[in-house]
C-alpha cells in the first residue's frame, strides 16, 4: 500500500511540475505508514524469536529479552511521534489546535 501511494504521489508530483504544495504533506504521511509497518515487523519478528524459535536475523534485529524489544520499539515510536508532529506543523492552520492535537 505504501509503495503504491509513493509511486502515485511521485507521478502526480512529476505531472504537476512540483507545484502542488500538498505533495510534501502526502510524502510525510507515507513515511508515517512505513514507520508503522516497521514497528509491526520488528514486533512480529521479535515475538517469533522470543517465544517460538530462534531465526537468523540481522544484528540490529536480534532480541534476547523483552527489555531489548522495548528499547527497539520505543526508538521507532519516537520517530512516529516526530513525523506526526511534523505533519501537524506542515498543515498548521491553528497554532492552539496543533498544540491540543499533538499533546
Amino acid at each position: 500500500m505504501g509503495i503504491y501511494q509513493t509511486l502515485s504521489i511521485i507521478l502526480n508530483f512529476i505531472m504537476g511540475y512540483g507545484k502542488d504544495p500538498l505533495a510534501a504533506i502526502a510524502l510525510i504521511e507515507i513515511k508515517y505508514i512505513f514507520l508503522i509497518a516497521t514497528v509491526l515487523f520488528i514486533f512480529a519478528m521479535s515475538m517469533y524469536e522470543l517465544f517460538i524459535e530462534k531465526i537468523e536475523l540481522p544484528e540490529w534485529l536480534i532480541i534476547n529479552n523483552l527489555h531489548d524489544l522495548k528499547a527497539k520499539l520505543s526508538s521507532v515510536i519516537i520517530l512516529v511521534m516526530g513525523i506526526t508532529f511534523l505533519k501537524h506543523l506542515v498543515e498548521w492552520t491553528d497554532p492552539q489546535g496543533t498544540l491540543y492535537n499533538v499533546g
